[in-house]
């Protein structure tokens, strides 16, 4: 699979503009921005660590505290990425509202 993305990636037109993994002019709004944000009476360290904790204050409270903790916004996605069978049955339905509380 790897490597069909290289091929596609040495045809891909950009017009000039650097195509990156992390917003350039606006990462300040990103989620993995480094800036903290108090949110349900806790200081995360980014609203990345919130949104994905919040998959789990129900299903799975101590890996909720775990993604607190998370040394990066980066760490935080990755362990909610490795629980997702843990996500509540209703999360497509309710993550948009809560990114907006967040």
């Amino acid at each position: 699979m790897r490597k069909s993305y290289q091929n596609r990636d040495k045809h891909l037109d950009t017009g000039g503009k650097i195509v990156g993994f992390y917003e350039r002019d606006f990462y300040c709004f990103s989620n993995f921005s480094s800036f903290a944000v108090r949110w349900k009476g806790r200081l995360w360290a980014t609203s990345e660590h919130a949104y994905q904790a919040a998959h789990f204050f129900t299903t799975a409270p101590k890996l909720a505290d775990k993604i607190h903790k998370a040394t990066s916004a980066h760490e935080a996605l990755k362990l909610a990425e490795a629980n997702r069978y843990k996500f509540p049955k209703n999360w497509e339905g309710k993550k948009i509202a809560i990114m907006e509380d967040i």
